[in-house]
């Protein structure tokens, strides 16, 4: 029975991955060589006819459920991109920005008739959850990836499929919901403000992201250290949490003597009220179920264990949901859940019992095992991963659990039971060791290219395949030693190739552009446009590119708030020597030297020369030139890149690129490549 809940969740699950995420040619060659690894793990795993069957059947199942999904339900709501039409939503969630803004998903109907959820970003209306938002001359577009926030898959997710551009008008009804999630979800947001009073912004954050997994306040450089240091995880309400918070609660229920059933009905009750005020990320309902399949199998003396319930509840997960697979956070979830849970479970029975020392290594096993299984979809997802997660998982992690349990025992007293101070000198002890650690590159490892991440994808298939044909720990352990080496290896090299390669960055949304030129070492940013937002697409770009260094910093346009951004943007980035625009002086800030109205920066192999709102970059026989479309005069020499806002569609030159553009070969965030004969090539990121 185990095995056949394995083998069904995971059909399922990769029913829906191939259903959601390939097509064409590629798919039959993929689908054949997933046949014959499952074929060699059926083979030497004992599975008979009846086993293959119920594989098969669950994985055409979620091919098939996942196709009519898309066509049913997907299709014609995304039909409406680039429509205008009117919206009418109750407020299912709330996200509040700086300056007074907000964004909102609202679930309700396209023109009064069709199904929908849509995200809203306005002015901050002071709308509460359940209130309803009525709409008029919408402008729907569809999600769109994005460099530096690939938002397509997240929300669809979350099955919103459309946004909110524009609204002629934009009437806000306040329902004064009296529904139990509403009254938790205000609940949730005072606790949160008192946290944050009581231990200050960072701090209580934290904490909030700890209880309740809301972490978008949290200072950006803060959760990049958290992340780096492999307690990122923290700021999610998963297993760890979930069952730190629900043993806690069997354990005081069997000091009192609680019947068990009563006991049951208790736990179930808080794990629901978690999930909600957590707003239910799927994480969170992954670790309720497993919790609830472990209590009740000891409840009704039934055999039960990680992987089985694991198996159980990602089966009912994906049955529920097929565009769950879309979603990072369920995947992380997951291999986390199973490389802790039962890979590093598996392993742990090599160690020796030498007593305590035993528990320690079995617990940085385990940790270590999470990592491994964690590594590719983290280089995926945020282009990183912590190389001291197995350390700072064992030693700093259960501080954070104290923590946990105190801003938890606060938010259910009523801050009755206030140790909110405690928390907050442990909390601050956390950020201290986490920005220090984060700061030494050797304790996390940089993604330098898709070719690196998928590179590891396939190393985990070969482990994968190494263990169900061998059944050895030791084999197991060595496969994933070695794919580990080669990864490292492969990255090595790839970044060695990128060393030695002239390239020029073109980075930004729309027409704006800041401009990353990067040789043998040298880095110099030259932001050309002045866009509040390319300080985010340099840091995600150095960051891709494991670029701790830059030379050159230059500032052409807003000087002052580019200057803050940038310096806030680029916290665990040293630059050398900022270069701004004019002659005054930036408030607030270091060694800044004034260019006035011309520079120029040269060094081995290249120059680069910028004046008001022209960047010209020589390299060898090519010059890249960036300038306004109005003065394009259709005779310069090299590649030209048009930045800025268009009056009308100019004529087009084949060395001409304008950014902003819809055409595939206009769009933003690319690379330049110099290439012999003062030609180029581009590659997009």
């Amino acid at each position: 029975m185990k095995r056949k809940m394995i083998g069904a969740a995971a059909a399922y699950m990769t029913g829906l991955f191939f259903a959601s995420f390939f097509n064409g040619i590629g798919t039959l060659l993929i689908l054949a060589a997933a046949s014959v690894i499952f074929l060699a793990a059926g083979r030497y795993s004992g599975y008979r006819k009846n086993d293959y069957i119920i594989i098969s059947l669950f994985f055409c199942s979620a091919v098939l459920i996942s196709t009519v999904y898309t066509y049913a339900v997907y299709r014609p709501v995304a039909a409406h991109d680039g429509k205008t039409g009117s919206f009418e939503g109750v407020v299912t969630d709330i996200r509040r920005y700086d300056g007074e803004h907000a964004s909102y998903v609202l679930k309700g109907h396209i023109d009064g008739d069709k199904a929908a959820k849509v995200s809203y970003y306005s002015a901050d209306a002071d709308v509460g959850y359940g209130d309803t938002i009525r709409l008029s001359g919408c402008e729907f577009s569809a999600p769109e990836g994005d460099y530096a926030y690939n938002s397509r898959g997240d929300l669809r997710s979350r099955h919103i499929f459309l946004r909110v551009d524009r609204a002629e008008t934009a009437e806000v009804i306040h329902r004064d919901s009296r529904s139990i999630r509403a009254g938790i979800m205000g609940y949730r947001e005072r606790m949160i403000s008192e946290f944050r009073i009581a231990l200050g912004a960072d701090a209580g954050d934290f904490l909030a992201g700890m209880v309740f997994g809301e972490k978008q306040g949290l200072d950006d450089d803060v959760k990049t250290s958290l992340y780096r240091c492999g307690i990122g995880h923290v700021l999610a309400v998963s297993g760890l949490h979930v069952s730190v918070i629900a043993l806690a609660l069997i354990w005081l229920l069997r000091k009192l003597r609680v019947n068990k059933y009563a006991s049951f009905a208790m736990v179930t009750v808080l794990l629901a009220v978690i999930t909600v005020m957590a707003d239910s990320p799927v994480s969170a309902i992954r670790a309720a179920i497993m919790v609830e399949i472990m209590y009740s199998a000891r409840l009704f003396r039934r055999q039960n264990d990680t992987f089985n319930s694991l198996a159980a509840a990602v089966l009912l997960i994906c049955l529920a949901d097929p565009y769950v697979i879309y979603s990072s956070g369920f995947l992380m979830s997951v291999a986390g859940t199973f490389g802790i849970g039962v890979f590093g479970t598996y392993m742990a029975e090599l160690i020796p019992d030498k007593g305590y020392l035993t528990s320690f290594l079995s617990k940085l096993t385990g940790a270590f095992c999470a990592m491994l299984c964690i590594m590719p979809l983290s280089m995926k997802y945020f282009d990183e991963t912590s190389l001291i997660s197995p350390v700072t998982n064992v030693i700093i992690v259960p501080f954070c659990s104290v923590c946990m349990i105190t801003g938890v025992v606060y938010v259910f007293t009523g801050g009755s039971i206030d140790l909110l101070g405690f928390a907050g000198a442990v909390i601050q002890m956390l950020f201290t060791i986490s920005d220090k650690l984060a700061r030494i590159s050797a304790t996390y490892f940089t993604a330098s290219s898709e070719r690196v991440v998928a590179f590891s994808f396939f190393c985990a298939a070969a482990v994968i395949l190494v263990q169900a044909v061998f059944r050895s720990r030791l084999y197991t352990g060595a496969a994933a030693s070695l794919s580990c080496s080669l990864i490292f290896l492969f990255s090595a090299l790839n970044g060695r190739m990128l060393y030695d390669t002239f390239t020029v960055a073109v980075l930004g949304s729309g027409n704006n552009a800041a401009v990353v030129v990067s040789f043998k070492g040298n880095t110099d940013v030259i932001d050309i446009s002045g866009s509040y937002r390319s300080p985010m697409y340099v840091k995600k770009y150095l960051s891709r590119n494991n670029i701790g260094n830059i030379r050159d910093l230059v500032l052409m346009e807003d000087i002052q708030s580019q200057y803050s951004a940038y310096k806030g943007e680029l916290e665990f980035v040293s630059t050398e020597e900022w270069l701004v625009s004019g002659e005054t002086e930036v408030l607030g800030g270091g060694p800044v030297s004034c260019y006035g109205s011309e520079g120029m920066i040269s060094c081995e192999g290249y120059d680069i020369f910028f004046s008001d709102d022209r960047l010209v970059i020589s390299y060898g026989d090519t010059d890249i030139t960036f300038e306004k479309p109005s003065d394009v005069t259709g005779e310069e020499n090299g590649l030209v890149v048009c930045y800025g806002r268009k009056s009308e569609d100019p004529e087009r030159a084949e060395n001409v690129i304008y950014l902003g553009n819809k055409e595939a070969e206009d769009m933003n965030n690319f690379e330049i490549m110099p290439e012999s004969g003062g030609g180029y090539r581009l590659r997009r990121l």
